[in-house]
C-alpha cells in the first residue's frame, strides 16, 4: 500500500501586518505540532485528536515511525501523521483538517497574512506509482486559499502549485493554472511553507 508521512512538525499562524512591515499588529498561531505522546497524541485515527477532524473514510493516522524503517533517517520523531491514498474522493468537507485558528486570516479581516509549514516524506526510497496527495489552507468555510499537490514520479516527488485567473464578474468561471514548481528527493524529509498575503481588491500574493 502506498504511504506518505506528513507533518512531523506543523505550525500555523495568522498575522495582521501593519503597513506592510514585518511587525505584526495582531496574531494567532498554533503549533508546532509534533504528534508525540507528550502533546497528547496516540497511535490510530487522527480524527478527534487535539482538535483534528476527519469525518470521511480516509486512512489518516498517527503512526510509530519505527514501524517504517525506510524513513528512520528522515528526521521525524517517534510518531508522525501517516496517510495513504487508497481511499480518495472529490469532496472537501470530510477531509483531514488541522486544529483551527481562533482568528482566521482573510481579505478585509484584521489578519491579512497567513503562514503554515509542515514536513513531508515518503515511507519508501523507491517510487510508489500513483502515490499523490494535495494540501490546502482553508478559510474555515470550505474555501481553499491555495493549493499544492505532491505526486510520486520516477525522478522524485513532484510538487504542483495552482493559481487562478479570475477576471470577473462574480460567478464567472475561473481558470486554474498549474505549475510544476519542484521535484523532491525521497531520501530526505522536506519542509514546505505556505506564505500568503491576502489583499482586498487586488490579487493575493502566495509564496511557497
Amino acid at each position: 500500500m502506498r504511504r506518505l508521512f506528513i507533518a512531523a512538525t506543523l505550525s500555523v499562524a495568522a498575522l495582521g501586518l501593519l503597513l506592510g512591515f514585518a511587525g505584526a499588529a495582531a496574531a494567532d498561531s498554533a503549533g508546532p505540532i509534533t504528534f508525540e505522546p507528550g502533546q497528547g497524541y496516540s497511535t490510530g485515527d487522527i480524527n478527534g485528536q487535539q482538535g483534528w477532524t476527519k469525518t470521511g473514510s480516509y486512512n489518516v493516522s498517527v503512526a510509530h515511525v519505527a514501524d517504517y524503517p525506510a524513513i528512520g533517517s528522515l528526521g521525524f520523531g517517534t510518531q508522525a501523521l501517516r496517510l495513504n491514498d487508497a481511499v480518495t474522493s472529490g469532496s472537501f468537507g470530510d477531509q483531514t483538517f488541522t486544529p483551527a485558528l481562533t482568528q482566521p486570516a482573510g481579505e478585509g479581516l484584521a489578519q491579512t497574512h497567513f503562514q503554515a509549514s509542515f514536513q513531508i516524506g515518503t515511507t519508501s526510497t523507491s517510487v510508489q506509482p500513483d502515490l499523490h496527495m494535495s494540501v490546502s489552507p482553508d478559510n474555515g468555510s470550505g474555501g481553499r486559499m491555495s493549493y499544492l499537490r505532491f505526486e510520486d514520479q520516477a525522478d522524485g516527488i513532484h510538487v504542483f502549485f495552482d493559481d487562478v485567473t479570475d477576471n470577473g464578474p462574480y460567478y464567472t468561471l475561473a481558470t486554474f493554472n498549474e505549475h510544476d514548481i519542484a521535484t523532491l528527493s525521497r531520501s530526505t524529509a522536506h519542509t514546505v511553507t505556505f506564505d500568503i498575503c491576502l489583499k482586498s481588491n487586488a490579487p493575493d500574493v502566495v509564496n511557497i
